[in-house]
């Protein structure tokens, strides 16, 4: 089962709006996009117009655009409306921020072509003209790797005078096989490679190999390399590097570079004046080798996890004006009405007393109850005198809602006194027991309060002519959604809800159901603490009350558009919590009972990756202590103060819930952020360690 997702218009992309791509089970949509409304000094705004594919490895893409807005300390002379490649956190964005840009003047490529070509031609600069530097005449040897960057090398070697040996094998077509200073070598072996390196040397030539990975045909001719050899290594492979040390014996060196792009001016700039320098250096290397995606149709190709060695290198484009996309906007805030009334079936307990309060505060001053009990009980008796303690006013009929005549009477009423725009139905029976052994009395009693209450609550409405509801709320429960052990009954009651919602907003009704997992603060999970154990058991997470209320909230706001939005809000569900509180559960006390169903294998498998990241993420975890004085003995006091400089960063980038690429770290004060004394504070152990670290 998917979860609903919502239904958007598409509209074309805004100018100069500031969106991010989400992406939610290959679906994708836009939301706005939260920025500091100070640009830092020395930052550009680019209005995106071409950006690399995020690989989900948390570094940074390349960014093609126009210059819209610039710092006041942004060195060169009016660059609004001129051309930049930028460098921005990994994520896709419409508009974006950054400090690490260079102009683009005078090139005839697109955006497109740039950004397609600019990420492996910085790898190889990084690692043959500047970590290595190869002379004309020298020998490169490339073992196979991925077309685009062959062919980049081929043009290097044309325009640097390499001789470039190109290993293939015999049934491997070649098309970057160049002329006239480069072979193609049928290779099938270390042997037969050897001895061409071999050959090499003889004729006085410098060999340096070159590999885009360390597997056992690049192992064993590394062991092979005599003391002239030069190994450069461009890998993906996150462990770490192990080649064997004899050949350094021999005087061979070995340099490697990490297939994850790093953010470098220095780099960018080298590989656009050499672009600038020799036109003809990508002449035939984009042909077959670049997709251009449009934003629009970003779903089919974000998010992924690395580019295949031969497929095409992907590039999203943005028109600003043309591509079409789906904004999902924020929602407006919840304004209740002071002279309607809001009607509200059971909610005269726990639930009820914290809804009604929160009303209160969002503007709403008159209140309808239909309760089978009515106000007799102390609970009910105690939500009541708090809104009126308001100054609000409260009435309760004391009607079965399931009753379809008595509860249309009592409808009626209530609309006479003033006009009904709300309903929220949390009427509840819980009759708990196994199915095999539970008789058809209790079985309904469970289902008809919340079933056939919703149903006579919306035919009376349905029968008073005029009355246009803003919201019809169901609270369903997330027993529905899962299963429960002895509770078929009640997750029968809520999937009556849940197919109602759907109903209503397929009609255009503001109908819609709000899932609940255990509520921990408030309601029957609070009263009872063997409901949370249970619910625990079976991985479950619960919500407090102030989360709950924000789910009331979405719902009002959110069921005047349920028929494009979607029938449910669904809480209690995320991933990374449901992964969180598996791991907080001994395995052997655990009845994850629902874990395999079929209909949550998209959740399951979210599950896995947020364990997988979560790990990762502990294994390579060091404390900032320990960070530090890495950083400190191996480069010194500046950079052990830009490592202090990227951990307040980050501190305060979570802090104020702004992005990190939103602060200028070799720019103003943090202050200039809006921090205050209390938020400084938070930041006072980055000081002590660097204190006690002596920086």
């Amino acid at each position: 089962m998917e979860p609903e997702f919502p239904s958007l218009d598409s509209e074309p992309l805004p100018p100069g709006e500031a969106l991010e791509v989400q992406l939610s089970h290959n679906q994708a949509f836009l939301r706005p996009m939260a920025q500091a409304a100070v640009l830092n000094p020395h930052t550009v705004e680019i209005q995106v117009l071409a950006s690399e594919v995020p690989s989900l490895g948390g570094s940074k893409i390349l960014v093609a655009g126009e210059i819209i807005k610039a710092g006041d300390q942004v060195s060169e002379c009016e660059v609004v409306g001129k051309r930049a490649i930028a460098f921005i956190p990994d994520r896709l964005k419409t508009v974006a921020r950054s400090s690490l840009f260079v102009l683009v003047e005078g090139s005839s490529y697109s955006n497109e072509e740039l950004i397609g070509v600019l990420e492996p031609l910085i790898r190889i600069v990084d690692l043959t003209l500047t970590k290595s530097t190869i002379q004309p005449g020298d020998s490169v040897v490339v073992l196979p790797g991925p077309e685009l960057m062959m062919r980049l090398l081929t043009r290097l070697a044309i325009e640097f005078q390499w001789r470039l040996i190109i290993l293939t094998t015999p049934d491997e077509k070649c098309p970057y096989k160049p002329k006239p200073n480069s072979d193609t070598a049928l290779l099938l072996d270390v042997d037969q490679t050897m001895r061409h390196i071999h050959r090499e040397e003889e004729d006085g030539r410098q060999v340096i190999v070159l590999a885009h990975q360390f597997d056992a045909l690049g192992q064993e001719i590394w062991r092979e390399m005599g003391g002239l050899g030069r190994f450069l290594l461009m890998h993906n492979d996150a462990s770490p590097l192990e080649p064997d040390p004899l050949p350094f014996k021999r005087g061979a060196s070995f340099t490697a570079v990490h297939e994850k792009l790093k953010p470098s001016l220095r780099l960018l700039k080298l590989a656009l004046s050499l672009i600038k320098a020799h036109p003809a250096l990508l002449h035939g290397v984009l042909t077959d080798t670049l997709e251009v995606v449009d934003i629009s149709s970003i779903s089919e190709s974000a998010g992924s996890k690395g580019q295949q060695a031969n497929r095409p290198k992907r590039v999203v484009k943005y028109s600003p004006g043309g591509s079409q996309i789906k904004v999902l906007r924020p929602l407006a805030p919840v304004r209740l009405l002071s002279d309607v009334t809001y009607l509200l079936v059971g909610c005269l307990g726990g639930l009820g007393r914290s809804l009604t309060r929160r009303m209160l505060e969002l503007g709403a001053r008159h209140f309808t109850f239909i309760s089978r009990t009515g106000a007799d009980k102390p609970e009910a008796a105690r939500v009541i005198q708090a809104i009126h303690d308001y100054g609000a006013s409260a009435r309760v009929f004391r009607v079965d809602a399931s009753d379809a005549e008595a509860t249309r009477k009592a409808v009626t009423q209530a609309n006479a006194d003033r006009p009904i725009r709300g309903v929220i139905h949390a009427a509840m029976v819980l009759r708990d027991g196994m199915f095999e052994q539970m008789g058809y009395d209790s079985f309904m009693e469970a289902v008809i309060p919340k079933s056939r209450g919703a149903v006579a609550v919306h035919e009376a409405l349905q029968s008073i002519p005029g009355v246009s509801l803003d919201f019809f709320v169901m609270t369903s429960s997330i027993s529905a959604l899962l299963g429960n052990i002895g509770q078929s009954n009640y997750s029968a009651a809520n999937s009556v809800l849940d197919s109602i919602a759907r109903f209503g907003s397929a009609s255009r009704q503001p109908t819609i159901s709000l899932v609940l997992p255990m509520v921990l603060d408030v309601g029957v999970v609070a009263q009872d603490d063997t409901i949370e154990t249970s619910l625990a058991r079976k991985g479950l997470y619960g919500i407090d009350e102030d989360e709950m209320l924000r789910g009331f909230e979405v719902a009002m706001s959110q069921a005047r558009n349920a028929s494009t939005t979607g029938s449910q809000i669904i809480m209690g569900m995320d991933p990374g919590e449901l992964a969180r509180a598996i791991h907080a559960m001994p395995t052997d006390n655990l009845d994850l009972y629902w874990i395999d169903d079929a209909r949550f294998c998209h959740i399951k498998a979210a599950m896995e990756t947020s364990q997988k990241t979560s790990k990762a993420s502990q294994a390579k975890d060091s404390s900032f202590a320990e960070v530090l004085s890495a950083t400190l003995k191996n480069e010194g006091r500046e950079g052990a103060l830009e490592c202090i400089a990227q951990h307040i960063g980050k501190r305060v980038a979570t802090i104020l819930m702004l992005p990190i690429d939103s602060f200028e770290l070799r720019g103003p004060s943090i202050a200039s952020y809006g921090l205050d004394s209390m938020i400084g504070a938070e930041l006072q152990l980055a000081a002590e360690v660097a204190e006690h670290m002596g920086v």
